[in-house]
């Protein structure tokens, strides 16, 4: 193979993006890369090999997905993953969910329960977290689409997109992602029989319970991580 061969090397490079876009993720995700921890692209061009741009491109894919955030003080990027975010968007998603589910139990089309059910099926089907928070994500924006006006649909949508990183810590227990999975099927039930307080009742049961087991799981991880760092039989 000839050194100057660029699709080589640019298949090398976009491979290696995806294993450490990955690898990544998972550290923030498991609490290996804590809250407010720097990641340069250097760093990431030393350990995985990859050349400047492609670094940056991770750093930037990361941003998307609400995992890092560029930091006022620093010319880089920092890890956005804490309790304090998990409460805020949980107490926003209270309220904008609510009020949407009463709008749009009222006047739901099936058309739309229809796709939710189907992107619900898609994100149970799915072997990868990835596809199935995206397919998650579709079903919630499929129920609220019946809102008042589309300002409203968007303020929901930018929420629940950056509330559900955190449905990684829950999802690798296949139980907890079927409960999750029920409780949506059971809002669509209630949104298709008009039950409107029904249908709030259980949006604010549903957001209030993932959001305790979201909070839950992290601090058991900080404390593991308090644990491992003060040495065994040091952590009260």
């Amino acid at each position: 193979m000839r050194y100057e061969d660029e699709d080589f090397y640019n298949h090398s490079d976009r491979r290696m993006m995806i294993l450490a876009s990955d690898e990544i993720r998972e550290a923030i995700v498991d609490g290996r890369l804590r809250n407010g921890e720097i990641l340069y692209p250097d760093a990431i061009v030393e350990h995985y090999g990859v050349s400047v741009p492609t670094a940056t491109a991770i750093i930037s894919q990361l941003r998307d997905e609400s995992l890092v955030r560029k930091e006022a003080s620093y010319e880089h990027d920092a890890v956005n993953f804490h309790a304090h975010e998990v409460m805020t968007l949980g107490q926003q998603r209270l309220r904008l969910e609510m009020a949407a589910i009463r709008c749009s139990a009222r006047r739901t089309l099936n058309p739309y329960l229809s796709r939710c059910n189907r992107s619900i099926r898609t994100c149970k089907a799915s072997d990868q977290i990835r596809p199935k928070l995206k397919s998650n994500v579709e079903a919630l924006i499929y129920l609220y689409a019946c809102v008042d006006n589309e300002s409203d649909l968007k303020r929901i949508g930018i929420t629940i997109r950056r509330f559900s990183k955190y449905l990684i810590c829950l999802w690798r227990d296949e139980r907890r992602q079927d409960e999750y999975l029920k409780d949506i099927r059971m809002i669509v039930k209630l949104c298709k029989a008009n039950d409107v307080e029904g249908a709030a009742e259980m949006v604010g049961q549903h957001i209030s319970k993932i959001t305790t087991a979201i909070l839950a799981e992290l601090g058991r991880r900080e404390r593991e991580s308090l644990s491992a760092a003060m040495g065994p039989g040091r952590a009260a």
